[in-house]
């Protein structure tokens, strides 16, 4: 048993309570990032959650862009099928904006199965893509480029890259 001793107004007791005590802290410091990033994604809008899925995508935080995603999903899905139920066909030009919660949604999913094909999980990312596909499929993302493209179209064109891909390896 390790004796206490006074040092400077603390008591230590020796290694063992160091580590603890860095244990309890590093704890507490996982548990308020959690609790931040919760509160804080809580108060971000659609167009703010798929922003930061797509700078965490870009900057390969792969997990990060995953949990941003899957924040937007959770949080805004039930609206955005509404949207989707509301369309017949894809939002004429000059409406898309109209449709921004349906936009972010399946633009999530798609992130999502960008960061899961980059971290080599064809099967997870397939599924990903496949949602926008089977519930989003008027989905449309705005590019820096200056205009509207069709997330569904784009899905399936990375569901079939990753299927010859798999056939590939397979040969």
């Amino acid at each position: 048993m390790e004796l206490l001793f006074e040092k400077g107004g603390l008591i230590y007791m020796g290694k063992y309570m160091k580590n603890y005590k860095l244990r309890i802290l590093a704890s507490l410091l996982v548990i308020n990032i959690c609790l931040i990033f919760s509160a804080c994604a809580q108060e971000l809008s659609s167009v703010e959650l798929t922003h930061k899925a797509w700078d965490a995508l870009g900057k390969r935080e792969y997990a990060d862009a995953i949990r941003w995603a899957d924040l937007c999903i959770e949080k805004y899905a039930e609206k955005a099928k509404e949207q989707q139920g509301s369309l017949s066909k894809f939002a004429p030009l000059g409406e898309e904006e109209n449709f921004r919660i349906l936009n972010d949604v399946g633009t999530s999913y798609f992130i999502k199965g960008e960061a899961l094909r980059k971290q080599d999980k064809p099967q997870e990312a397939i599924r990903a893509y496949q949602a926008v596909i089977d519930a989003y499929g008027f989905a449309q993302c705005w590019s820096p480029r200056g205009w509207y493209w069709k997330v569904t179209e784009d899905s399936a064109r990375k569901i079939k890259e990753i299927k010859e891909a798999g056939q590939k390896k397979q040969e």
